[in-house]
């Protein structure tokens, strides 16, 4: 592990690596449950939530790893959280959340172009202040 993940030169050991590890699981362990929840509407059991749970844990788990055995970096990455809120909630919106936000979907599209739009303006700016 030493020869791996240069234990040594970063200034840590092995038991602290793995109580870091579990501390960042049980801190991010909620995004395994709560997107398939925001993406199926709470249809917890369904096929379709169970699918939504499985792709959920296995792009966190090629993400991590890819992290961790390639740029040798301490991060974890899972599903964006806010993205898959505005997905779920305004660019697909399902009859049962229509009704109970009593929205009408001409301004749920108005709303996500205007989100889009922002998401852009943001973009070029954060990129044009690092350069």
């Amino acid at each position: 592990m030493e020869k791996l993940f240069k234990l040594k030169e970063n200034g840590t050991t092995v038991k602290t690596e793995i109580i870091a590890g579990l501390t960042t699981f049980m801190t991010m362990a909620y995004i395994i449950a709560l997107n398939p929840n925001i993406l199926t509407n709470y249809d917890v059991g369904s096929p379709l939530w169970n699918g939504v749970f499985l792709a959920t844990c296995i792009a966190s788990f090629i993400a991590m790893l890819a992290m961790g055995l390639l740029a040798n970096k301490p991060f974890c990455l899972a599903p964006g959280m806010g993205m898959n809120t505005f997905f779920a909630i305004v660019t697909v919106p399902t009859p049962s959340i229509r009704s109970s936000l009593k929205c009408p979907s001409t301004y749920k599209q108005f709303n996500s172009i205007l989100y889009t739009i922002k998401t852009i303006i943001l973009k070029m700016i954060c990129t044009s202040s690092i350069t």
